[in-house]
């Protein structure tokens, strides 16, 4: 690349202050990942076929109702198909005050930028670093809160209690939620 170079010996005593310079205490390593999988056991898969791991998929196979009553309806399918181990997780919180008027629609949209501010350097970095993904939005034309969460399945339980969480324990600071509200 034709850069000039310049090629100097450094002073014995500058060598000497560097191998007897006590390091800086705020370079430390990170906290550990919470959010990387240990276990890839399949749950289900194309063993748990009819006919076995070497018959035909169906071509559909639809959810099963595990637990229904006045305030929800839980729904579960196993993987036949794909053989790996991850989850996928949607949650529909049906709030009908969000369309009742504009203010309440932007109140929600705003809590939603909120959590995932909150939780983007404690939760959401870590997590999409194990491969976790989270989404929280409004949807439904605009009666519900969506919750969705994909990854594998031996640390997601945790993204999922993380999002919960902040969203039942809702906080922000003024100078935050100014920020917010500017990006948008």
């Amino acid at each position: 690349f034709n850069v000039p170079l310049l090629k100097t010996p450094v002073d014995p005593a500058k060598i000497s202050a560097w191998e007897s310079a006590n390091p800086d205490p705020a370079l430390v390593y990170p906290p550990r990942n919470q959010f990387i999988a240990s276990s890839f056991d399949i749950k289900g898969g194309s063993k748990s076929r009819v006919g076995g791991p070497d018959a035909p998929a169906p071509l559909v196979v639809p959810p099963e109702i595990v637990h229904e009553c006045g305030a929800m309806r839980l729904w579960h399918r196993l993987d036949d198909r794909f053989d790996q181990p991850r989850v996928n997780a949607y949650f529909h919180v049906t709030l009908p005050a969000i369309d009742a008027s504009a203010e309440a629609y932007v109140c929600a949209d705003m809590l939603t930028l909120c959590v995932h501010d909150r939780l983007q350097d404690t939760v959401r970095y870590p997590a999409e670093l194990a491969s976790l993904n989270a989404g929280l939005d409004v949807v439904g034309q605009h009666t519900m809160l969506s919750l969705t969460f994909d990854g594998f399945h031996d640390k997601l339980p945790n993204l999922v209690k993380a999002y919960f969480e902040a969203v039942a324990d809702f906080d922000v600071t003024d100078s935050r939620f100014e920020k917010i509200k500017e990006k948008r």
